[in-house]
């Protein structure tokens, strides 16, 4: 296996499939999973470091997620994932 795989492995599936047994988790296992999904997102669609996202990035989550056919966030992904992810005080 490769280095960066193992490191993978280690550091967040095996720690992730062990919360996956925890009914309670799911927050925990979204807010540590979107992130690794943008960096896969960024790698495979060319965008890398790139403060913006382009059109492919949006279209290859799309084929992901074929129901989440809405709008193109402004900004950046994890600056609208961390909104759409607060709880609004009452």
């Amino acid at each position: 296996m490769s280095e960066n795989l193992d490191n993978f492995s280690k550091w967040f599936k095996n720690p992730l499939s062990r919360l996956h047994k925890n009914t309670d988790a799911g927050f925990i296992i979204l807010i540590v999973s979107l992130p690794l999904l943008e960096r896969y997102l960024r790698e495979k669609t060319g965008n890398f470091e790139n403060p913006t996202l382009d059109d492919k990035f949006y279209d290859e989550f799309v084929n992901l997620f074929p129901r989440s056919e809405t709008p193109k966030p402004h900004g950046n992904f994890g600056k609208s994932i961390a909104t759409g992810c607060c709880i609004k005080p009452r």
